[in-house]
């Protein structure tokens, strides 16, 4: 993208949001780091740094993404922005495992939203909170707030959020051992996604779906939908959903018999983890495809899936 005398820090903001919308995060950086420079103490600065922070939470660097929310809230004096920034640190610490901080930020979010009277706002703090409660086993709850949080983006046609609302609640209903209901809602998702044109939210749709196609041992169905978001993610630069998509084929093709090419997407897997130095904080995911691979009956695979975790947590290079 050339730069223009007629660009203005709102329009490099504008042009930033699209970028990141459409998986452009490099360009959406490099526009960010320039309102920023532009626009330092105001609130157009501060929505480029969020933006910053969020790119770098889907990149998979979730420690510096925290690192850069914590040093931009002691700056707010805006509820609004306040609001955004609790919302995305509760993503981020969701996804490192950290559920109850994750859960406390985003309840605040919520009540910073309710008393502004953003509709929409809240019901992504509540979309975000389901997800939550869904993990730390409060299922009911969860998938309350996603009903809630579905409903109110229904009545603002907010079509993007309505899919990402959708997936959460499959993935809900996936742990709520819901599975019938589950299969139907991230099927519908995956296919809303691909008429809107959303490639990114839809092997979001497809990563969950295949997982869950394994649990009910499609496994050659599940290895076809995995295959497709591991590669978008890869395009992406979305090492964390890259990884999640990877050992979900891994478990797709050696329940197709194809254990040569299982053995080769787990050591894929493995290696990203490692050059992200991600291998700790998931190694729940390895374990949990580990038991799926044993009771599949490919003990040798299960077993040394299960090495490289545990490798990886004494490793003294991991934080």
């Amino acid at each position: 993208m050339m730069a223009h005398g007629g660009e203005t820090p709102e329009f490099l903001d504008f042009a930033s949001c699209v970028f990141d919308r459409t998986g452009r995060w490099d360009m959406a950086w490099e526009l960010a780091l320039r309102v920023e420079g532009n626009s330092q103490g105001t609130a157009l600065g501060t929505r480029a740094s969020i933006l910053r922070a969020n790119i770098l939470a889907k990149r998979g660097r979730l420690d510096e993404a925290l690192s850069l929310l914590d040093t931009i809230e002691w700056g707010v004096n805006d509820d609004a922005l306040l609001t955004r920034i609790l919302q995305s640190k509760a993503s981020a610490l969701r996804r490192l495992g950290r559920t109850t901080e994750a859960l406390d930020s985003c309840m605040r979010a919520g009540r910073l939203a309710h008393e502004m009277g953003d509709s929409d706002l809240r019901a992504q703090c509540q979309m975000e909170a389901g997800s939550i409660m869904v993990a730390l086993g409060d299922c009911e709850n969860g998938l309350g707030e996603l009903v809630k949080a579905r409903a109110t983006f229904e009545e603002s046609e907010k079509i993007l959020d309505i899919i990402r609302c959708d997936i959460n609640t499959g993935v809900g209903l996936k742990c709520c051992g819901r599975l019938e209901e589950a299969e139907d809602t991230l099927s519908g998702a995956a296919e809303a996604a691909m008429e809107a044109g959303l490639n990114r939210v839809r092997a979001h749709a497809l990563a969950n779906l295949s997982d869950l196609l394994n649990m009910r041992g499609n496994y050659r169905q599940s290895a076809d939908m995995a295959g497709i978001a591991a590669e978008t993610f890869s395009c992406l630069g979305e090492p964390l959903m890259e990884v999640a998509a990877l050992l979900n084929l891994c478990i797709g093709l050696a329940g197709s018999g194809e254990r040569g090419k299982a053995e080769s997407t787990m050591r894929d897997a493995i290696a990203i983890l490692k050059e992200r130095d991600l291998l700790e904080s998931r190694h729940e995911w390895l374990e949990e495809c580990a038991k799926m691979l044993k009771g599949m009956g490919d003990k040798g695979l299960a077993m040394r899936l299960r090495k490289a975790g545990r490798d990886g947590r004494k490793c003294p290079l991991n934080r």
